[in-house]
């Protein structure tokens, strides 16, 4: 069990007269409920409407181990679908499994010149990625990307495992609350939720459980018991101590005051919370589920209402003679109904006209198209019916370039509160396992950076690169009129810059030094080819002259003659 750090804290907070260390967690969570109460019923519509069995909404009388009872309410499933399909764009699109999605860089460029430096980093590369893939994480992330777009906000944490290196959490919902920085990445996150007394077992072993949990271990070990879990800055923190960590993870049965689950720390804040959209010093985000819930509830009544006409139209309601009252009729087609009373008829009460059914069935395509557009299905569909091989970013940016404008900013916000986390600290993780190379010792104090290359990535920065594929064009067209413009431009710049824009891979671009040295190879190698060349031409003109016939009268007597008489 790690060592409690109880101590520091009292001392700490002595002045607060709290009634237990643990009731200062208590208190924090109760302030920070109340931030996320404002959201509480607007999520609880989404989860079930669009975001079936996600959530958890215990106050709301659910189970701890409950799924959604939504899908009775839902008849048309578009928004639901539409949701599946943003997930699995995001997921494809940002954080692929199958193609390179994040490269490491220098923040002083100079160093990217080095071959050595920049082959380490690719050594890095290549760690992260199989580490990645012997993970979780492309399960977990998936799902994160599913409440980003359902709720606007997803959370995820980052985690070290003695057995696979890397573990990877999601956290639905309503099971949280957070506070952000004003760089709006997390800066605290609270957890309540509850586990069964064999779980807390399992989880923190039997020295760190409560006497209650304890007796439920003899008589009912499947009971729930409320726990809370904590991560937040270390108030306490100091880098001169060993074990000292700067963010603290604690762990307590909600009924305990002073005995803790769990007391350890983290170097680095281990939960990511994404948001779709987001205000300023804001936690919580909003995304395209809540945009869309007015419209996925509308669809639902549509439907409803769309049956129930159908219905009339195919069995309406009848209108009867009084000698049927009492009577069993047969409305089965062919079905013979005798009765006496004359000029009697049985008729529909109600007429449902054809054409008002297809008004209808477009009006409710009109709202599927609405909802589709608002989880920006066009941009992913034209994406998923290519074939990823060929796809390209700058197809993409050709084809979409006003769907990637729209969706941009976000994609933009996912980079800094999600992917680029994620990186760090797993490369962090890594380092502190021994896992990556050792780096050279010039790098001991150089800064890195966050280059993200997945197909969404490049095609955003490529609506920059416009402009460079314009003015190639122009300059091909110069070019034709008047070979001399081509040295107008600095084409060694122009590549530079166009392998950025696109994040060419490092190793694919040679650094100025290897080129420089590859030119001067090539012009010491002209040169002396020339040279043999001169010396050929002068050896072959020695040899003609040689066998030229000389005396009076010859070519080579006149030409002598010439030479006398021009001096």
């Amino acid at each position: 069990m790690p060592v409690s750090n109880l101590t520091e804290e009292a001392e700490l907070f002595r002045g607060n007269a709290f009634a237990s260390p643990n009731d200062r967690y208590r208190r924090n969570f109760k302030q920070l409920d109340t931030q996320y109460d404002t959201w509480k019923a607007a999520y609880k519509e989404v989860a079930d409407y669009i975001a079936l069995g996600r959530g958890r909404f215990t106050d709301y009388g659910e189970r701890e181990n409950q799924k959604s009872r939504a899908a009775s309410k839902v008849i048309n499933n578009t928004a639901t679908d539409a949701l599946h399909m943003l997930g699995a764009g995001l997921h494809g699109g940002l954080s692929s499994p199958a193609r390179p999605w994040f490269q490491l860089g220098f923040v002083d460029e100079d160093l990217g010149t080095f071959s050595t430096f920049k082959g380490w980093l690719d050594s890095c590369e290549k760690v992260m990625y199989a580490a990645f893939k012997r993970s979780n994480f492309y399960t977990i992330i998936h799902s994160v990307y599913e409440e980003i777009g359902g709720f606007g906000t997803g959370s995820m944490m980052v985690d070290d495992s003695p057995e696979h290196g890397l573990l990877f959490h999601y956290f639905t919902v309503g099971d949280y609350r957070f506070a952000v920085k004003v760089d709006g990445r997390t800066h605290c996150f609270y957890r309540r939720f509850k586990m069964q007394a064999v779980q807390i077992l399992q989880s923190f072993g039997k020295e760190s459980c409560s006497d209650k949990v304890k007796r439920l271990l003899e008589t009912n070990p499947y009971e729930w018991v409320e726990v809370q879990h904590v991560i937040e800055p270390n108030a306490a923190y100091n880098p001169d101590k060993m074990d000292n960590k700067p963010f603290v993870s604690v762990y307590f049965e909600m009924k305990e005051g002073d005995k803790r689950l769990s007391d350890k720390g983290y170097d680095e804040m281990p939960v990511v919370t994404p948001r779709w959209q987001a205000l300023s010093h804001e936690a919580y985000g909003w995304g395209p589920g809540l945009e869309s819930i007015g419209l996925a509830k509308a669809i639902q009544r549509m439907e409803k209402q769309s049956f129930m006409a159908s219905d009339k139209m195919l069995e309406p309601p009848l209108a009867l003679p009084s000698s049927m009252k009492d009577r069993m009729l047969d409305l089965s087609p062919g079905g013979k109904n005798v009765y006496d009373e004359p000029n009697a008829k049985i008729q529909p009460m109600v007429q449902i006209i054809p054409a008002a059914m297809q008004v209808y069935r477009e009006n409710i395509d009109s709202i599927e198209g609405k909802i589709r557009r608002n989880f920006h299905n066009e941009l992913f569909l034209m994406i998923a019916q290519e074939d990823p091989a060929k796809m390209t970013a700058t197809e993409v940016i050709a084809r979409k370039e006003e769907k990637m404008l729209m969706v941009g900013p976000t994609i933009e916000r996912l980079e800094y509160e999600h992917l680029a986390p994620i990186v760090e600290r797993v490369f962090a993780i890594l380092a502190r396992q021994g896992k990556l190379p050792p780096p050279p010792p010039e790098l001991a104090n150089a800064e890195y950076k966050i280059d993200f290359v997945s197909l969404l990535a490049q095609a955003q920065k490529l609506i920059g690169a416009q402009s460079m594929q314009s003015y190639l064009g122009l300059a091909e067209r110069v070019a034709a009129v008047d070979p001399g413009s081509v040295t107008k431009t600095n084409w060694d710049k122009y590549l530079e810059e166009t392998a950025d824009m696109v994040s060419m891979p490092s190793k694919v671009v040679r650094t100025e030094d290897e080129v420089g040295a590859i030119r001067k190879q090539i012009a010491d190698q002209q040169a002396q080819a020339q040279q043999q060349m001169a010396m050929a031409q002068g050896v072959d003109n020695m040899q003609k002259l040689g066998k030229t016939p000389s005396g009076d009268g010859t070519a080579l007597d006149k030409l002598e003659s010439e030479s006398e008489g021009t001096a």
